[in-house]
């Protein structure tokens, strides 16, 4: 298994990109980063980056997954 590392300016450009919003949490003492296109997703931490960093990790898991079931489709 490898592991890919984002930089913090490569998450602000994704950040700027996909238009992520960013907010504090009312209920808990975490971050949120949210994005809604393609499709609604979010990223929980207790630090903003670390919020962009667990939103982009997911989306990236979710298109590979779509990748994984067209080739095999």
């Amino acid at each position: 298994m490898t592991t890919d590392v984002i930089t913090p300016a490569e998450a602000w450009e994704e950040v700027e990109r996909r238009r992520i919003d960013i907010s504090p949490s009312r209920s808990t003492s975490e971050f949120c980063a949210s994005v809604s296109e393609p499709k609604f997703a979010v990223g929980w931490g207790s630090e903003p980056l670390e919020a962009v960093a667990n939103l982009l990790q997911r989306l990236g898991r979710e298109t590979a997954e779509q990748v994984k079931e067209v080739a095999h489709g």
